[in-house]
């Protein structure tokens, strides 16, 4: 009997784990499912002033026409309690920002913003020479990083999925500290720059994607459920030992 009981526990609990626990992905894409959250842009060195949120590539370079290029990339609106928004209970499992690399290169750093920005303003000159991972514009931890500090082509051409679930995970206990990412070159060797098309490039299905994957918390009835399961199996064990 006892067997039986404890049998039944582990049926409500894989009913629990199947039905209230199932992982579910978010897709941000700029476009995709009416979404338009995306903010990115790039600042270069060589022209200080120039805005480049309306390009539909963005670039990181060590060496690009005698300075630094910076790419600047953010998905706005994806924490909340609409359809397609990360919940406050999600447990957020895996993340990445998926680009389409069209230019081959060095490789770069990625960090979290720490401030804000917008793509229809942000200019090379619009930071402090740049932005700079000091704690101030961008966090002083790497976040991820790809390829190597020399003027290989370190990283191809084609998709590249950037980890970044440390962000996300940092990011849903307070959404409003969601500043995007800043992706640096390697310094000073990174002089092969790397491209990719950005949120306003005019095929919809290549610009930058977010996804992230998560597995809900279970509904208070099935846990509730899962504790009356093993309270049976407490009261059959004692009620066994009383005979």
């Amino acid at each position: 009997a006892i067997m039986k009981s404890v049998a039944t526990v582990i049926g409500l609990a894989t009913a629990l784990l199947s039905t209230s626990a199932i992982s579910a992905t978010y897709t941000f894409q700029q476009g995709l499912n009416g979404y338009t959250g995306s903010q990115d842009t790039y600042l270069r060195e060589a022209d200080p002033a120039t805005i480049y949120g309306a390009d539909e590539d963005v670039s990181v370079d060590s060496s690009d026409g005698g300075g630094e290029s910076q790419i600047l990339i953010r998905f706005d609106s994806i924490f909340g309690n609409a359809l397609n928004q990360i919940k406050p209970t999600d447990v957020i499992t895996s993340a990445s920002l998926n680009v389409e690399v069209t230019s081959q290169g060095s490789g770069f750093t990625v960090y979290n913003m720490l401030v804000g920005w917008n793509q229809g303003t942000a200019t090379w000159d619009s930071f402090t020479n740049g932005v700079s991972a000091n704690g101030i514009e961008a966090g002083t931890s790497v976040i991820s990083s790809y390829g190597a500090n020399n003027s290989s082509g370190n990283v191809p051409s084609g998709p590249l999925s950037i980890d970044v679930l440390a962000s996300l995970q940092a990011w849903q206990a307070n959404p409003s500290s969601n500043q995007g990412w800043a992706l640096l070159p390697f310094l000073p060797s990174g002089t092969n720059g790397i491209d990719f098309h950005s949120s306003e490039y005019f095929e919809a299905n290549l610009r930058p994607i977010l996804s992230v994957e998560v597995s809900p918390i279970p509904e208070p009835a099935s846990i509730a459920m899962f504790l009356a399961g093993a309270g049976l199996v407490a009261a059959r064990v004692r009620k066994t030992k009383a005979q």
